[in-house]
């Protein structure tokens, strides 16, 4: 599929969602943007997995849009997105996840868990946790 075409099939989620999950999305997106640093997103959900960019930088209102689209696939489809915050210089990297709560909202996702995720491999084995990443969980408030 090419990226114009997921980005549409991106922006009708968002237009056909419900208003509580656009209202979520946008919440989740402002959330997002609030940190302010350049970020991985590691979307998961029924339709597959993506990866999106999200810069420290100013983010267009089409960039803001497509953010909302994103997080609104992720609530419609009880989805997980694992947000991978690079920190500045002398800073740790962070990682924090967030989910449906498959009625529409997203919620946190505790540090154990993520932990414990990005610690196990597709086989079940236990990881090493990386070296200098620091997990954390975000607040929704």
């Amino acid at each position: 599929m090419y990226d114009q075409d997921r980005e549409l099939e991106l922006l009708n989620v968002l237009n056909t969602a419900s208003e509580n999950i656009k209202l979520e999305a946008f919440s989740l997106a402002e959330k997002l943007l609030s940190i302010k640093k350049d970020k991985i997103l590691n979307c998961f959900n029924a339709n597959g997995y993506s990866t999106y960019k999200l810069p420290d930088s100013k983010i267009s209102v089409e960039g803001r849009k497509y953010l909302q689209a994103v997080c609104a696939e992720m609530l419609s489809c009880d989805g997980v997105i694992v947000v991978r915050v690079f920190g500045k210089k002398g800073e740790a990297n962070q990682l924090f996840s967030v989910r449906s709560d498959g009625k529409g909202h997203w919620i946190p996702v505790p540090k154990k868990v993520t932990k414990e995720s990005h610690c196990t491999a597709p086989d079940g084995s236990q990881l090493e946790p990386e070296k200098g990443l620091v997990y954390t969980e975000i607040s929704k408030w």
